[in-house]
């Protein structure tokens, strides 16, 4: 297993294939002889200390303080929350393998936090922002530090819906409230999951092939491995930091 050391702000974790393919058909109905891939990503020791931020604006809302919290363990199970697991080095050039357009993929404002604080989508869904506060909220959804989105949102206003066109890391900001953030990760291929609050994740199921698996943690560095994933077998990768 290969480790790189990088330090940026948010929680990731990449599938990265080596060479381009090209996967000629839907996630709806893959190919007899796909493969799930599943696995867990795993903290060894405590859960770190959160980082403290003091408020000074909307206090009655928002607290006179909130936690900076990226790295989130769970202690029964030691897996890692909100990592982002994809298969990177697919091409969908004929647009025939897609996830279900249909359904919008939604942030919300609530008590001043970005709801959920990591989210994947592919390009070509919705993202479609709430604010859930009673108080005013300034959503700014940034991609290589070019705007996507930025709109003032009232407490009690309609959710505000944007489509996604461009695969990366969109990066969520309110203006009024510095101390809010999250990421949305836009691929331009179905293949990703999101660890849950076990550490767990589900990739779509994935043709047979080698893969070399990349996690990327804000705080921890990067992991990776490379994996061997044939049919009929069900493939399982853990990693621990």
């Amino acid at each position: 297993m290969k480790a790189v050391l990088m330090f940026t702000s948010m929680v990731w974790l990449f599938l990265i294939v080596g060479g381009t393919h090209e996967y000629a058909w839907s996630i709806l109905a893959p190919p007899s002889d796909a493969v799930t891939v599943t696995g867990r990503v795993l903290l060894h020791g405590q859960q770190p200390t959160p980082h403290m931020i003091a408020v000074k604006v909307d206090t009655s809302t928002c607290g006179t303080s909130v936690a900076n919290t990226r790295v989130i363990r769970n202690p029964r199970t030691a897996g890692l929350a909100n990592a982002v697991v994809s298969l990177e080095g697919v091409r969908n050039e004929r647009g025939d393998v897609v996830s279900d357009m249909s359904h919008k993929v939604a942030i919300s404002n609530v008590h001043c936090t970005f709801s959920p604080q990591v989210k994947a989508a592919q390009v070509g869904q919705v993202v479609e922002i709430r604010n859930e506060d009673p108080i005013l909220h300034n959503t700014h959804i940034t991609l290589d530090q070019r705007t996507v989105l930025n709109v003032a949102q009232l407490p009690g206003g309609r959710p505000v819906s944007k489509g996604l066109k461009k695969a990366g890391r969109h990066v969520v900001r309110c203006d009024k409230h510095k101390f809010m953030g999250a990421s949305l990760m836009v691929f331009d291929h179905p293949y990703y999951a999101v660890t849950d609050e076990s550490g767990s994740y589900q990739l779509p199921p994935v043709p047979p092939g080698r893969y070399t698996i990349r996690v990327w943690h804000e705080s921890l560095g990067v992991l990776t491995q490379d994996i061997e994933v044939s049919s009929p077998q069900r493939s399982s990768v853990d990693f621990t930091y």
